[in-house]
């Protein structure tokens, strides 16, 4: 029968309460149970209704569960953890020849630790998680360096390594005279270019930093046959005794394989200097024009000078432009014609800031090297 109006309150309090946002004191919400009006038409009427809507509610529940055996509140169990990678020794014995130091006579010896691997870094291939490549300073000095960098690459996902002794330093493999031909060496860098060509970096250096008779140098080497082999080391640059280079980061372009980017700080006697960045073409000549080409060697963001390559094939032409800077320019080979007047291999030419440059052909096509500074210093 209809409840009696008197039990409707009592209702509302029992079975419908639910949570409602309360202001504490200082006036920030808060949780709470506040009655929610009903009717008496909401209610149950009847013991005989309310075993209605249980026997419903209990038909609800069991197509919920699709007719299975298991309640549908209860979550599917959780998947297992993974099990965390196998460790894998990258490193292995020093392949420096025993005995080597590389350190001219008067260098402060220390004590080089056989073994010792430092600084390690690591790379993977952009398109390929399985090629990995890694570099570390191998018999680390206790007064700064090592005796030689090494680098470790990976085909199966870390698995096993292949590893390298690069000629960055004389014990690395170095001879006199050689781009590496340096006592000791640190700070390895390496990447991966989206072709996969694998790139590394490393100071080396000669005495102690910014002492008479130092030197250091910013080296990198390349390889495009997955470690197997790598190209002798180029230099970036090398100062003596009043400038230090270091703290050097190498990137390949992750877009672009012709590009790869080098950064690193060059330090004069008060332990202050500019940022220098250097940027490799790959080698690749540039295509400006018909028959025109230009390779980029050098460029420095502090003078604003641009050393380059210039290539005019047979019968191309160079029209003629203004010069914001002074540009000076010598043939290396073949035939370059200015203005009528046919330069050779050897010759030299200056055209300065504010003058226009006439045409430029060549008959045999040329190659000339080309220093210009693009904007004042």
């Amino acid at each position: 029968g209809p409840v009696p109006r008197r039990d409707v309150g009592a209702a509302r309090g029992a079975l419908a309460r639910r949570p409602r946002p309360r202001k504490s004191p200082s006036g920030a919400m808060r949780a709470g149970l506040y009655p929610v009006p009903m009717t008496p038409r909401e209610l149950p009427c009847s013991a005989t209704g309310l075993a209605r809507l249980g026997a419903l509610a209990a038909l609800l529940a069991l197509n919920a569960c699709g007719g299975g055996g298991s309640s549908g509140d209860t979550p599917p169990p959780a998947p297992p953890a993974p099990n965390p990678p196998a460790a894998r020794v990258a490193s292995g014995p020093s392949p420096v020849a025993a005995g080597c130091t590389g350190l001219a006579t008067g260098t402060p010896t220390g004590t080089h630790f056989p073994n010792a691997e430092a600084e390690p870094f690591a790379a993977i291939h952009p398109g390929n998680p399985n090629r990995l490549v890694a570099a570390w300073q191998q018999d680390r000095w206790s007064n700064g360096g090592a005796r030689a960098l090494v680098s470790a690459v990976s085909t199966d996902g870390g698995a096993t390594w292949s590893r390298t002794l690069h000629a960055m330093s004389r014990c690395g493999g170095a001879v006199a005279g050689a781009t590496g031909d340096f006592e000791r060496v640190s700070d390895p860098w390496v990447d991966v270019s989206p072709d996969g060509t694998l790139h590394m970096m490393g100071l080396a250096f000669n005495g102690g930093a910014l002492l008479a008779g130092s030197s250091s140098a910013m080296l990198a080497s390349r390889s495009t046959d997955n470690g197997s082999t790598w190209s002798a080391p180029a230099v970036l640059v090398r100062d003596g005794a009043n400038l230090f280079n270091d703290k050097n980061t190498l990137t390949a372009d992750p877009l672009d394989s012709r590009f790869v980017y080098a950064v690193w700080d060059r330090l004069d006697t008060s332990n202050n200097g500019p940022t220098l960045l250097a940027r490799s073409t790959d080698g690749e000549w540039r295509q400006s024009s018909d028959g025109i080409a230009t390779k980029t060697l050098w460029h420095s963001l502090k003078s604003g000078r641009h050393a380059f390559l210039l290539r005019i094939d047979p019968g191309a032409v160079v029209h003629e432009h203004d010069h914001g800077g002074d540009e000076e320019c010598m043939v290396l080979e073949g035939d370059m014609v200015v203005n009528g007047v046919t330069f050779g291999p050897g010759d030299f030419q200056v055209s300065f800031a504010g003058t226009r440059h006439p045409l430029v052909t060549s008959r045999n096509g040329c190659i000339c090297l080309i220093s210009v500074r693009l904007r004042a210093a």
